[in-house]
């Protein structure tokens, strides 16, 4: 793999590298839905209109958000419709469990972060990480990571974890 980027944190080195093989996010609590007739099928269970919706997630169970795509050179999700006519549209909906989230501005923020991360998903934002100490010798790695600024916090949480070397005598 290529290094993406390679940086020092209390004496290990970190390398962050693009992760093919990582998964599709998933959620328990959030599914996306992707319209019929919209040219953006992203999502695994197709609908046309809120009946549809309807009967598959009920309201008095689901909060349902519309999820707009612009596609362009990689892809853009949204919770709000893009600026766009021939690049963008209405994609699908995202529904969200009210009984994991009752509030809708808690369910709508679940919604948006869950879009934003399908978003990076889709653009290949996928990454891997090593830690390596001061001999180049690996001490942990983990991979599946969405997101670059995740997965510097994460390596950077993991080093910090590590314990101490007792000091060479």
């Amino acid at each position: 793999m290529n290094t993406i980027e390679k940086f020092e944190h209390k004496g290990m080195t970190i390398r962050i590298e693009h992760d093919p093989d990582c998964e599709m996010p998933s959620s328990d609590s959030i599914k996306i839905l992707y319209r019929k007739s919209s040219r953006y099928t992203l999502g695994d269970t197709p609908v046309e209109n809120t009946n549809d919706i309807n009967h598959l997630f009920p309201s008095t169970e689901y909060h349902w958000y519309e999820v707009y795509a612009y596609v362009h050179s990689g892809v853009a999700l949204s919770l709000s419709p893009f600026g766009c006519p021939w690049d963008s549209g209405r994609s699908g909906f995202a529904v969200v469990k009210r009984s994991d989230f009752p509030d809708n501005e808690k369910a709508r923020d679940a919604a948006k972060s869950f879009v934003d991360e399908m978003s990076k998903y889709l653009n290949g934002e996928t990454y891997y990480f090593c830690i390596e100490d001061e001999n180049g010798e690996h001490v942990d790695s983990c991979g599946g990571l969405i997101g670059i600024d995740w997965a510097k916090r994460y390596a950077i949480e993991m080093v910090d974890t590590l314990p101490e070397k007792e000091p060479a005598v």
